[in-house]
């Protein structure tokens, strides 16, 4: 319950919605290292991750 309210949090972010929308961009790499430290999009990384 807790992992899906902070990753509402993510989903409604407007600088997670730019890397989300353009996930090449250079601005998304910008944020890949910024969101390492973030605990609303590592809950929505672990709830919405793809299987690699």
């Amino acid at each position: 319950m807790w992992k899906k309210t902070l990753a509402q949090v993510c989903r409604g972010c407007p600088a997670c919605i730019l890397r989300r929308r353009y996930p090449e961009s250079a601005y998304a790499r910008f944020m890949a290292r910024i969101e390492r430290h973030c605990p609303f999009c590592k809950a929505y990384d672990s709830l919405h991750a793809v299987n690699r």
